[in-house]
């Protein structure tokens, strides 16, 4: 059964990982919708349209331009794929001409409580799912207040990749954080610091329920703390999952979700840290390690019965984990198989002149930066 899919927030990076995915299935058509003009992504093979449309304050707007590409290409499915697009679609719902051919979209309000790090803790708390302890701060509220260290740092919203967050370890440092004119938000989450590791969890779920799963643990990283892991491992927990579909069930969500969970070494447990309730930047390993979770978005949202996705316990590494990796054995680099099947490597020759593109953007922007420092 062919089938169209308009992305409408073409212009955040994560979409060339959805294209990637979606695009190894046949009876998929993608339409994409970008604020960029220049966006490299219209360069794909593997997208049916690029629309462009200027960047615009009113999200009504947006959702306008979106009405317009649905019935211009009669389009079957609307797939939003980061945190802003989710969220105003979800916002202006009733906006839409096609509501049917939304895809699968969590209530408004556990939306914002699964983006907003504060709501979420505390509905957890509410909820009795496993959590750190925290509490909130404000700069103006944290005089006076008694404190164990080491402790966490978060802005209640817009982190990505780890920042914002900070280890503190003094009183001083939270003071000097707040004295930090970038420290601008209003609302802080202050979290006990958990001796253990991290995982996540990638779900997709329906009223609550998980349609499919997968759950990886980082095992090569860059050097600044709190970044997502350029190398990851798969496997199985059962522990982990009965929380994971609390916390879900809970939220009563649908849609996709990528959940970041600590093992706590004391306690000997795991706990809930925070959901990215979009897209996630190793969607293409759980892709390689056998759950293709746009597609399987789509097929849920357009009302498709699903059989759920074993997944490989495998090793998957992105390119600076690939190099990393071959820095501390140099013997994998004739290890061919593993270089062609559990790497972003796998993904280079699948999309030729986007990624011949990238390299032409990557050399004109070396000259060209060259030429200002030597001038």
């Amino acid at each position: 059964m062919k089938f169209s899919i308009l992305i409408p927030d073409a212009e955040f990076p994560v979409v060339h990982l959805v294209v990637n995915c979606i695009s190894h299935v046949k009876d998929a058509e993608i339409y994409l919708m970008s604020s960029i003009e220049d966006s490299l992504i219209k360069y794909s093979s593997h997208i049916k349209h690029f629309s462009y449309y200027p960047e615009d304050d009113d999200k009504t707007v947006w959702i306008s331009h979106i009405n317009e590409e649905q019935k211009k290409y009669n389009i079957d499915l609307v797939m939003p794929v980061f945190e802003d697009g989710i969220g105003a679609i979800i916002k202006h719902k009733e906006l839409i001409y096609f509501k049917d051919r939304l895809c699968l979209l969590p209530s408004l309000d556990n939306f914002n409580t699964a983006r907003n790090k504060v709501l979420l803790s505390k509905h957890m708390v509410i909820n009795r799912i496993s959590c750190p302890h925290s509490f909130v701060l404000d700069k103006d509220n944290f005089e006076n207040k008694i404190f164990k260290f080491p402790l966490l740092i978060k802005p209640s919203e817009g982190t990505s990749d780890g920042q914002g967050i900070c280890k503190i370890f003094s009183y001083e440092e939270i003071k000097d954080f707040f004295a930090n004119k970038n420290n601008v938000n209003d609302e802080y989450l202050i979290e006990e610091f958990i001796e253990g590791y991290d995982l996540s969890c990638n779900v997709l779920c329906k009223n609550g329920e998980i349609l499919n799963f997968t759950i990886q643990k980082g095992i090569i990283f860059k050097d600044v703390e709190f970044t997502s892991p350029i190398g990851v491992k798969f496997l199985y927990n059962s522990s982990l999952l009965v929380e994971v579909k609390r916390l879900m069930k809970s939220l009563d969500w649908s849609g996709i979700a990528n959940i970041d969970i600590r093992y706590d070494y004391k306690a000997n447990n795991f706990k809930i840290l925070e959901i990215n309730p979009r897209y996630w930047g190793s969607l293409e390993a759980s892709f390689v390690a056998g759950v293709n979770f746009p597609y399987l978005y789509c097929l849920a949202s357009l009302g498709k019965e699903l059989m759920k996705q074993e997944y490989n316990c495998i090793e998957y590494l992105k390119l600076p984990g690939l190099l990393n990796a071959i820095k501390k054995n140099k013997w994998l680099i004739f290890n061919m198989m593993f270089i062609k099947n559990n790497t972003k490597l796998k993904f280079v020759f699948h999309d030729p002149k986007l990624n011949i593109m990238r390299f032409y953007v990557i050399v004109k922007n070396y000259f060209k930066n060259k030429k200002k420092s030597d001038s």
